[in-house]
């Protein structure tokens, strides 16, 4: 199997180190220069992940794309429609992370409870709220 890892800061660097030591081939590109020191030595780096997308699609099934982070998932959309084998996100999936308040009304339009949720324009408008109902945050 090759696996190419997309991160910022290689989280899963214990993940790639046992898929090497179980035989597979794993490179990583990390993009955060903070991380950058993050498996170092230990998990094969690519600088450019791109780079590596003919290496993925001449493994055919075997060849697998794993993003580590949310706010990739329109990218994810398009890999998958090229025909990579994707684990990660989705388009839909980022907005249900990021907007919480639209993630509540699609979990009640499938018939799910939910937690009441009040929106704010901005973190002023929040802790004016609070201040006239500090219970609300319990």
């Amino acid at each position: 199997m090759r696996v190419l890892g997309i991160t910022e800061t290689c989280d899963l660097g214990s993940m790639y180190r046992r898929l090497l030591a179980e035989g597979h081939q794993v490179r990583a590109s990390i993009s955060n220069p903070l991380a950058s020191g993050t498996m170092a030595g230990l998990v094969p780096r690519s600088s450019d992940w791109r780079s590596e997308l003919g290496w993925i699609r001449e493994a055919g099934d075997d060849g697998i794309i794993v993003f580590e982070a949310i706010g990739f998932g329109e990218l994810q959309d398009k890999l998958r429609g090229a025909g990579f084998n994707v684990v990660g996100g989705s388009a839909f999936g980022d907005r249900l992370e990021n907007d919480r308040a639209a993630a509540q009304r699609q979990l009640a339009e499938l018939g799910l409870n939910t937690a009441s949720t009040t929106e704010f324009a901005d973190a002023e408008e929040a802790f004016s709220d609070l201040a006239i109902r500090p219970d609300a945050a319990f």
